[in-house]
């Protein structure tokens, strides 16, 4: 359920007023690299591959069917592609102040907008990293291959959703 609500409804928000539209994916950190590779080598594919919000799978569901929603723990990255040569002072102002913080603020905005999801009052809990590592030395997958490109990305970790269940009269959200 959580890759369709995210397909569905939080990223067609996000890029509702975007003039650069985000390109979503999801899947383990090997078809993500796949899935990039692929469309590096294409000249209608590769101009959007990046910014890239990739939502991590498998993911548990926890369903509970007398409250009628759906609980899980996901892991989201939010990356752009960066060159190698760039320090981190200049990762922070190119890369991160630019464009991964505004998008991952935006991504949040419409998470809250989509009203598929039940948000505490308190907000949201996960853990936040910026990886500047990735742009020197690479992202790693789970099988030890690199990605062939460098990025710099925002991992959002043990981000803890309430789906909302479909209303079954009105069949809608």
């Amino acid at each position: 359920m959580i890759i369709d609500v995210f397909r569905d409804n939080v990223i067609p928000l996000l890029n509702q007023d975007r003039e650069e539209k985000v390109n979503y994916v999801w899947g383990d950190s090997s078809y993500i690299r796949e899935y990039l590779s692929i469309m590096k080598k294409s000249s209608g594919t590769a101009p959007y591959r990046f910014p890239l919000i990739g939502l991590y799978s498998p993911i548990d569901e926890m369903v509970d069917s007398e409250q009628y929603e759906a609980r899980a723990v996901v892991r989201i990255i939010i990356a752009v592609n960066t060159l190698p040569e760039y320090t981190n002072e200049q990762r922070l102002e190119i890369s991160f102040k630019k464009v991964l913080r505004p998008l991952y603020e935006s991504l949040f905005r419409a998470i809250e907008k989509s009203k598929c999801f039940n948000i505490p009052y308190k907000g949201l809990s996960y853990t936040y990293t910026e990886n500047y590592t990735f742009g020197k030395r690479g992202a790693i997958d789970f099988d030890g291959k690199e990605i062939d490109e460098k990025i710099d990305a925002i991992e959002i970790k043990n981000l803890e959703l309430t789906i909302k269940k479909l209303n079954c009269y009105a069949q809608r959200l």
